[in-house]
């Protein structure tokens, strides 16, 4: 009866008919075909971007907003690709999910610049309507 032979660099691998086993046999072919391999993985990432991307922020989605992996499809689907307060397509990145910090709950899709901004004016009706009237005074003195 023939003993499996193993891979004298990694010893718990099954030889390939090659004489080396796949991880070497892999490497090896890896480090002639370098513009190859190069060429697959550009292909393969590319190919499965969206699917990726997807999965993480439904993942996040669930993890972050407590809620099922449906909801978290759903808002997805309705992600559109222009932002709801200043309606900027955000130069082609992803827009991030807005939420209200007390309370949690979801209110839409923000570029960064308005996402930051309303972080920054600490989601404040008060501080929003003041820095409206500021502009406005400015404006008018023009």
């Amino acid at each position: 009866m023939n003993e499996p032979r193993y891979c004298t660099i990694h010893s718990e691998c099954l030889l390939r008919k090659t004489g080396s086993c796949s991880k070497c046999y892999y490497k090896e072919w890896s480090l002639k075909n370098k513009d190859k391999r190069a060429e697959a993985t550009r292909r393969m990432k590319e190919r499965d971007r969206p699917r990726v991307n997807n999965r993480r922020l439904i993942n996040k989605y669930k993890r972050v907003f407590d809620i099922s992996e449906e909801e978290s499809e759903k808002l997805l689907a309705k992600r559109g690709t222009a932002c709801d307060i200043c309606n900027s397509d955000n130069f082609g990145r992803a827009l991030h999910l807005d939420h209200c910090h007390e309370t949690n709950e979801i209110r839409g899709f923000l570029c960064q610049k308005c996402n930051n901004s309303l972080g920054l004016l600490n989601d404040s009706i008060e501080i929003l309507e003041s820095a409206i009237a500021y502009l406005m005074h400015y404006k008018k003195e023009k």
